[in-house]
């Protein structure tokens, strides 16, 4: 999943948000199917750095890439 996650970012979130989606259009290989809306917890999860560094007023109005360079600027402070 970690590799889906570097690929597509917030388009996956998305991908896992709605619920009735299939098994199979779930599923990340045969063996592991992301739980439905399972989008919310990455979502959250993939702004949780931003919102702690630059506050949540700021997460809400950042495009996808300001998201993704925030928190590679986190990873790499820590």
């Amino acid at each position: 999943m970690t590799d889906d996650l570097d690929r597509t970012g917030l388009g996956l979130r998305l991908k896992y948000l709605s619920g009735g989606m299939s098994d199979s259009a779930r599923a990340l290989d045969e063996r592991h199917v992301i739980p439905e809306r399972a989008g919310y917890y990455l979502g959250a999860r993939m702004v949780e750095s931003a919102i702690a560094a630059r506050g949540l007023a700021w997460a809400v109005r950042a495009s996808a890439i300001e998201l993704g360079e925030s928190s590679r600027s986190t990873i790499a402070s820590a």
